[in-house]
């Protein structure tokens, strides 16, 4: 679950910070311009050669400009009554969105794939009967709702294409037969630099796409973070090109291959405030570029003890929360200075950007934030406090925010405009 520890420290402006993460509907139609052999096995670069009938299904009709969402797993989003509770809940509060897992941490679609590499692997678990159906039925009730798709955490991809893994460094081996290198949960990851990876991520998007999905949302898009990092090889980057390259050359390729799609990217709370990647490869302007929401993991829990001069950060959530926002907001639509001549002497006015200037920038802020309880009991006045905070530092500019509860069960009253 992505609030787990994931037992590192980590250093940057403000502070220390803990990093913490937690049947066939589909018509294929085959590229006339790709060629096929009969009887062979699929890999990953067949799933560029096939792509998903347009028009499958429409997304939401006039969907709403800010957004508020809960977070559901793939196994509440196959619960008739899971979702009997969340519409209803969304019906009595500001709430208006859903976000679901369609591939989770463990690299399993959620659904019957028709993509010829998942169904020869079996690579996923039929946890949402009838994806298109669901949305459709959440659409109707004027329910914006998000597909959630992990990357590079992928468990499921690399036990079978060994070849984009991670692998785990051992002095008496050679690199093609190094072991799968693991996290400290146990889970392993695919080489962020595998271009193959990069279209076997674009297959997914556009299936799930096809479902009706007003927007696509994309995590763990970084290196790892925790376990041995020390000894992990990587089969495909070269380590000369820095990592905050390989990844925003995957946000590029993200948006170049989904021109017309609304993508958003979650990022590490910590990248507000960082000045480098953190070991990441995470940089917040570079996701700004290319989506059309970044959302920033601002979980007040995950602050280390004493960041930004708050002894208990769990206990101030509209301080931790204000903060990080402020500063990535202000980094999103930077200050500009202004000359002023005053007889001989020259001196300079600091300026916000112009809301005209603004408008040319497409991405919008749209943070995470917790209702869940860690390092504090989460009321419903705190996870307020969250919103509240993001309002504030935002202003016009507000786009709304996403709750994330690995419980999936949301408090009482913590949901405001």
């Amino acid at each position: 679950m992505r609030f787990l520890a994931f037992g590192i420290v980590l250093v940057a402006a403000g502070g220390l910070f803990f990093a913490f993460q937690s049947a066939d509907i589909l018509i294929i139609q085959e590229n006339p311009s790709a060629t096929t052999t009969a009887n062979t096995s699929s890999t990953l670069g067949d799933s560029a050669h096939f792509q998903v009938e347009k028009n499958y299904q429409e997304p939401l009709q006039n969907p709403p400009d800010i957004i508020r969402a809960v977070y559901l797993t793939s196994w509440s989003g196959g619960s008739s009554k899971r979702i009997a509770q969340i519409k209803k809940l969304i019906k009595e509060t500001p709430l208006n969105a859903v976000v679901i897992d369609v591939k989770d941490y463990t690299g399993l679609l959620a659904y019957k794939s028709s993509i010829p590499f998942i169904k020869e692997h079996n690579l996923y678990e039929n946890r949402i009967p009838d994806v298109a159906s669901l949305v459709e039925d959440l659409h109707r009730d004027g329910i914006y709702v998000i597909a959630r798709i992990t990357v590079f955490q992928d468990p499921a991809l690399v036990h079978a294409q060994p070849d984009v893994a991670v692998k785990q460094m051992v002095a008496s081996s050679t690199p093609d037969t190094y072991p799968i290198w693991e996290d400290r949960k146990g889970l392993s990851w695919a080489d962020p630099a595998s271009h193959e990876v990069w279209d076997y991520i674009i297959a997914i998007a556009k299936e799930v796409q096809s479902f009706g999905f007003d927007e696509l949302n994309f995590d763990y898009i970084r290196f790892p973070s925790d376990g041995d990092i020390f000894s992990m090889h990587f089969p495909h980057w070269d380590k000369t090109k820095p990592r905050h390259e390989v990844i925003k050359n995957f946000f590029s390729y993200l948006r170049e291959q989904l021109p017309d799609s609304v993508i958003s990217a979650d990022l590490f709370g910590l990248v507000t405030v960082a000045q480098d990647d953190i070991g990441i490869g995470q940089i917040l302007e570079d996701a700004y570029s290319y989506f059309d929401y970044v959302s920033p993991m601002v979980y007040p829990s995950h602050y280390a003890n004493g960041s930004f001069g708050y002894a208990h950060p769990a206990k101030n959530p509209y301080e931790i929360v204000s903060h990080s926002i402020s500063v990535a907001h202000d980094r999103l639509f930077p200050t500009i200075q202004v000359p002023t001549h005053t007889g001989s002497s020259t001196a300079s006015t600091t300026e916000y950007i112009s809301k005209q200037d603004r408008d040319r920038f497409k991405a919008k802020l749209r943070p995470w934030l917790q209702d869940f309880d860690l390092g504090a009991d989460y009321t419903a006045s705190m996870i307020q406090a969250q919103i509240l905070a993001v309002h504030d530092a935002l202003g016009e500019d507000y786009a709304g925010y996403m709750l994330w509860a690995p419980s999936n069960v949301y408090t009482e009253g913590g949901a405001i405009e």
